[in-house]
Formats: structure tokens, C-alpha cells, sequence
């Protein structure tokens, strides 16, 4: 179906309701300012090709060059300062001029072509150094397009300091600077071997901090070791026993690990239990605070000073941020996510009381919470009243 307008030649859109087809086959429609005839058969369709023309081209609104004058493979330069640069073009189809459709494109800044539809004109600014090329075709009133395009390249030049010569000379008055301070190091290389000497001796000592650290930490974890947790728990229970402060030992397990590992490989069980771990050390603010690996899956964290409420309470967060953490366990886990259930003990040590002791409490307040189901805390007091 063809939609006839004024721009096709009609005199008036407002035609009448009556038509009239005479024996030729011309059809015969009236308005208030004439008579129309068309030939049904006549084809409407325009195949006439126009041609495209950059007809001006503007820097920072005033005129750069004459596009009907210019070689298109000339590069025109302009100075970063005058980055604002416009385009104006025509396309040669006068059949309906004013349906001509237009597609434009800067090289190096849009990704594709743009619909302009009948606008001639566009303007691009803040353009940074650099060679662009723009691009423009034309359609006629039905969508032929043009099989050429007319272009423009350019160059947006850098000033001195951004230029390639300029980086060149930063990077010789970087060397000549590196040279200075070599020379003159060299006229203080007596001074400077006390300065070695110490800090030969401030890498030993981090050297030896770092030594230590390896010989108390899990490798897979990053959590303190058993044989650090057994010396650190030690401290604490006397501290405890000596001070009568009340001390919290959690006995902490992941729900179904053992299934984890089985569908989803050692491997991913690794990284499951350093992401754990990683939670809870989050968990603890702390520095009186410690977490250890006691072994397999198994963590105890330790808190001294803490109330049996206070150590429910930073059970249930510890469980919750596992919870949050969402990490998938579709074949076993609670909820399809990993878990984990946690058993505390809380009191003040007396002198009948060992690491042991806290360990052992914790432990069947570990088992009493994964009869309640797994995925949550159970609390069981050091001494019974």
C-alpha cells in the first residue's frame, strides 16, 4: 500500500469521499482545491539513487573549509582547542526532497551508523585527539539509499605537552632526575650501609613474624592451627580460673559437608570451607578473639569475657551471615544453601577445669544442636547448677 501526500504532488489531502474511474483506468479524486487523476497501474515507487554531499563543514560555529572544493583524501587538522566540530549535507532527490532520510557515523566515536531521519545537520563536541572520519548516506522518499557515501577525515591534533615529543621529553627529564639521585647516592654509600644493615634487620624480624605465622596457621584456611588453638585455649582457661571471668568456647560444624564434598569434589570443599572461615573472621571484632581449625570441617572459636547470652548471640550472627552468604548445596544442604550448627559452652573454669573440658562441653553442645535439626546454635553451661 502506498501513502500519497502533498509532498508527492497531491494539491490537498482533504480529498472528497467520491471517486470516479474512467474507461482508460485513471482514477479521478476531488477536493476543495482541484481535481487529482491517477493511473492505477502507474507504479509509485522511486528507484532514482540519490547522491550525498557534505555541503558544510563548521569548527567551534565558524566555517572551516568548502566541502564542493576540498580533496577527500586531504586530512584536515585542527587544534584540540577547536574539538567542537559540525556537519551539514544534502542528498540530490527532489521527487519528495523533504522525505530524503539521512545515516551518519564518526569514525572512532560512534559504534554504528545513526538514523537521522530528515535532519542535515549534526554537531559533535569535546572531541580528544585523534583521526576521525564522517560519514554520511541518503535515502529518497521510498527508502532507496544511496550506493555511495560522501565523507570527511580529520585529525584532532594535541597541544605540545600532550604530544608524543613531549612524553618522550618527560621520560629523558625522568632519567636525568633517576641519575641525579643515583650520583648522589653514591657520595653517601658509607651512610647508607648502616641504613641496609637496618633494614636487613627489620626483614629478619618480619622474616621470622612471617615464619611464625606459617608455623600457627592452617594453610588451607588461614585460621589459627590445633596446636595454636590447644597453647591459646591453655592461656585462656588460667586467665578464666585467675581472674573468674567467664569464658566461650564454640564447637562449629557445616551441615552435611561430607555430601558437599561427594557431589561437588574436594576442590569446590576446599574453597567452601576458606569461605567460611573468612566469615568468621569477619565475625569477631575483637582482638581478644580467636578462631581455630580443630580438624576436617570442624571450627572453635574462642571468646573470652563473654555471657552465655552474649555467646548465643554471636552464634546466631555467625549462622546468619553463613546464611547470607548463600553458598549452594542443592544435594543435602538446608534450605539448598550451606549451613551450620553450633554448639557453645559457657562458664568461669574452676580449678578441676582444662581446655579439655571447654572442648568436650562444646562438643555435645554440638551434637545436641544437630538433634534439633542442624542449622542452629545450642547452648550448654560449663558447670551444671
Amino acid at each position: 500500500m502506498t501513502i500519497l501526500t502533498e509532498y508527492d504532488g497531491l494539491p490537498d489531502t482533504n480529498l472528497n469521499y467520491g471517486v470516479l474511474k474512467d474507461s482508460s483506468g485513471y482514477l479521478y479524486f476531488s477536493s476543495s482545491k482541484g481535481i487529482s487523476r491517477f493511473l492505477q497501474k502507474m507504479s509509485m515507487l522511486n528507484t532514482h539513487t540519490p547522491q550525498v554531499y557534505i555541503t558544510s563543514v563548521y569548527v567551534n560555529k565558524g566555517p572551516l573549509v568548502n566541502p564542493f572544493m576540498y580533496d577527500r583524501e586531504t586530512l584536515l587538522e585542527l587544534p584540540d582547542h577547536q574539538n567542537t566540530i559540525s556537519f551539514e549535507f544534502i542528498g540530490l532527490d527532489y521527487t519528495a526532497a523533504l522525505k530524503n532520510s539521512y545515516r551518519y557515523k564518526l569514525d572512532r566515536f560512534d559504534d554504528d551508523w545513526i538514523d537521522s531521519g530528515g535532519r542535515v545537520g549534526i554537531r559533535y563536541s569535546n572531541l580528544s585527539p585523534g583521526k576521525y572520519t564522517f560519514r554520511v548516506k541518503a535515502s529518497n522518499n521510498d527508502g532507496v539509499w544511496s550506493e555511495k557515501e560522501d565523507y570527511i577525515s580529520f585529525r584532532v591534533v594535541p597541544t605540545f605537552w600532550k604530544s608524543f615529543y613531549a612524553q618522550i621529553l618527560y621520560d629523558l627529564l625522568l632519567l636525568m632526575a633517576i641519575f641525579a639521585v643515583i650520583k648522589i647516592r653514591e657520595h653517601y654509600i658509607l651512610k647508607q650501609k648502616v641504613k641496609e644493615l637496618e633494614r636487613l634487620k627489620v626483614k629478619l624480624t618480619d622474616t621470622n613474624k612471617e615464619l611464625r605465622e606459617l608455623s600457627v596457621k592452617d594453610p588451607l584456611t588461614g585460621l589459627f592451627n590445633r596446636r595454636e588453638l590447644d597453647e591459646r585455649l591453655e592461656l585462656e582457661v588460667v586467665r578464666s580460673r585467675r581472674f573468674k571471668e567467664p569464658l566461650s568456647v564454640f564447637m562449629i560444624d557445616l551441615d552435611y559437608f561430607k555430601d558437599y564434598n561427594d557431589r561437588y569434589g574436594h576442590k569446590a570443599g576446599d574453597e567452601c570451607l576458606s569461605a567460611v572461615a573468612e566469615i568468621l573472621r569477619k565475625c569477631l571484632v575483637r582482638t581478644s578473639d580467636f578462631v581455630a581449625r580443630y580438624g576436617g570441617d570442624e571450627l572453635v572459636i574462642v571468646l573470652p569475657r563473654y555471657s552465655i547470652k552474649e555467646a548465643e548471640k554471636m552464634g546466631e550472627k555467625i549462622k546468619r551471615s553463613i546464611q547470607k552468604k548463600r553458598i549452594k548445596h542443592l544435594k543435602t544442604g538446608i534450605g539448598g544453601i550451606v549451613t551450620i550448627s553450633l554448639g557453645i559452652v559457657t562458664g568461669t573454669a574452676q580449678e578441676k577445669d582444662t581446655p579439655a573440658t571447654f572442648i568436650k562441653t562444646a562438643d555435645k553442645a554440638l551434637y545436641k544442636a544437630k538433634k534439633q535439626g542442624r542449622n542452629c546454635v545450642a547452648v550448654l553451661p560449663l558447670h551444671k547448677s
